[in-house]
Parts: structure tokens; sequence; C-alpha cells
């Protein structure tokens, strides 16, 4: 759990507690004013997330007791029932947030601190055939993560700047409701937005996701490579506004004409001899169907922008 949820807690905790031990309610309206204190603090520096939802309830029914209720002393019988049911209830509704708790990422292992940047590349020439607006100029997403100097006290990016698009795609794709992964907005990556590069010299990668997947779907393997001296070049094969395919001929044609796009846009930032033999092995995959419009394309062969 987060700090301010943490604090939150102990405040519901100390106004179901201190009358089962001492018999007697603090001061009307004090327990109130913490708890009131307590949820504002946590939802303006921290944020609502789903499974806070019980603790914000018993917050609420604690804070409204506290003043409503006149007689500040408890009975023995009330002291023993408030310690045992109020104790198990307040345990119960902090669980869900203790056993979800917001995801965080490992600590990159490499010296170097990590820059990133996003851009949208358009090709005017090669025509949409996927997404909102077929025809249209073929776009293309990618994310640069690359060494940077110290980044020093400018806060870290979320781990992914779409998770408004990728948390609900994601969830769908496990058969879960669209709402259930949108507290993935609170993890934080461990790079900055586009600091000065550090100096030296350093390899890149290109990193291409998997079917359904995004550019930043493996961002704890970016970040350790890049923070060991690795540039890594994400291109993302949907528009700005889809995170996911149909494994139909059309949307497959998408996909292997984008890795096309990646490999030209990226061919010098690349060199020749880092290509493994593993790539007559990819080419492979090439779909021989009679039907599919992808027949004849060969996104595996690398050649030269010039020949693309």
């Amino acid at each position: 759990m987060r700090r301010f949820e943490l604090i939150l807690a102990f405040v519901a905790a100390f106004a179901v507690i201190w009358p089962a031990v001492f018999g007697v309610r603090p001061r009307r309206g004090v327990a109130a004013g913490l708890l009131t204190i307590a949820f504002i603090l946590q939802l303006q520096i921290e944020g609502y997330r789903w499974q806070l939802l019980p603790i914000y309830l018993v917050s609420l029914g604690l804070a409204i007791g506290d003043v409503i209720y006149l007689e500040r002393g408890l009975t023995w019988s009330r002291r023993l029932t408030r310690g045992l049911f109020g104790t198990a209830g307040l345990t119960l509704a902090a669980g869900l947030a203790a056993i979800l708790p917001v995801p965080q990422l490992p600590v990159p292992p490499g010296p170097q601190a990590i820059g990133t940047f996003t851009v949208e590349l358009v090709d005017p020439d090669r025509a949409e055939a996927y997404g909102p607006s077929p025809g249209a100029p073929r776009r293309l997403m990618a994310q640069v993560w690359y060494p940077a100097l110290g980044s020093g006290s400018v806060a870290a990016l979320p781990w992914s700047t779409d998770w408004d698009v990728v948390a609900p795609a994601t969830a769908r794709l496990l058969g879960l409701p669209s709402w259930i992964l949108d507290y993935t907005r609170y993890t934080d990556s461990h790079a900055t937005q586009q600091p000065p590069m550090a100096e030296g010299v350093f390899p890149i990668i290109v990193y291409s996701h998997g079917w359904t997947g995004f550019r930043s779907i493996a961002v704890n393997q970016i970040e350790t490579l890049v923070s060991n001296g690795y540039i890594v070049i994400a291109p993302e094969y949907a528009d700005e506004k889809t995170r996911e395919y149909d494994y139909q001929p059309t949307s497959h044609y998408v996909v292997l004409q984008s890795l096309r796009d990646a490999k030209k846009r990226f061919h010098k930032l690349v060199v020749e001899k880092e290509y493994d033999t593993g790539l007559e092995e990819l080419q492979k995959l090439v779909v021989e169907d009679e039907n599919d419009p992808a027949k004849g394309v060969e996104p595996w062969r690398f050649v030269p922008s010039d020949e693309a």
C-alpha cells in the first residue's frame, strides 16, 4: 500500500481501537476530522483506485458515527464487540488494497539513467489499411528509450502514457471488466521525459511487441537494457487509439507491413551485422494462404531502405 493509503488505514484503526481499549470515544469530532483529512490527502496526492473503496466506506461510517453519537462512553460488552468485529471488518476492508497494491517496477540494475520520448511517424505515400481511418496516410507510433545524464529531481513518467487505452484493452483480452486494471496508471517507470543524452556510443535494439501487445509491454526489460548502455526503439503497430488486432487476414497484413515500416524508419540506426541467423526461421512465419492479402509480403527480409 502507498503512504497515504496506510495513513488512512491507521487513522481508521485509531477510530476503531481507541474506544475499545480505553472505553471512551475521543472528543467529539476529533476522529471525524482526522479521517476527513487523511481521506482528502490520499485522494489528492495519490488518487482513487477501486481497491480502496471498502476502506473509504468504513472511514465514512466511522466519521459519521463519531459526530452523531453524543454518548462517548462504552460498556464492556460494546468495547468487546467493537474490538473484535471492528478490527476484523477493518482488516477485511484494507485487505483488498494490500493484496492488490499498485504494481512497482523493479529498479534497473545498470548505472545509466534513462530518458525517453515518443514520436508519431507519418508516411503520406502509404495508405492506412486498418483502424478508424482506412485510406488515410499510414501512421506509426514509436517510443525511444536511451541512456541519459542524471535526471536529478525530475519526476519519472508513468510506465505507459497510454494507460487509458492499454489498461482496458488488456483487461478485455484477459476476459476481465475493462476498469479492473485502471489503477496501473499509478505505476511509474524509471524514465524521465527527454533529458540530455549521456555521452558515448550505444548499440541499438528495435523491440517488436507481440500480438495484441503495445510498445511498453516489456518496459522492465527495456529499462534493464537501457540502464546498461543500450538504446531501445519500440514501434507500435496500431494507431494512437487502437491497441488490439483481431486475427483476420487484413489485420495480419497490417502487422507485417508495420514491421517493414519500422525497419524502413530505423534502418540507419541498426547495424546489419547485429542480426542473427534466427531471421531465416522468422521468414517461415509468412502466411501461405492463397486468399490472404499478406501473401508475398516478406517483412523478415531486412534490406536497405532504397530497396523497401
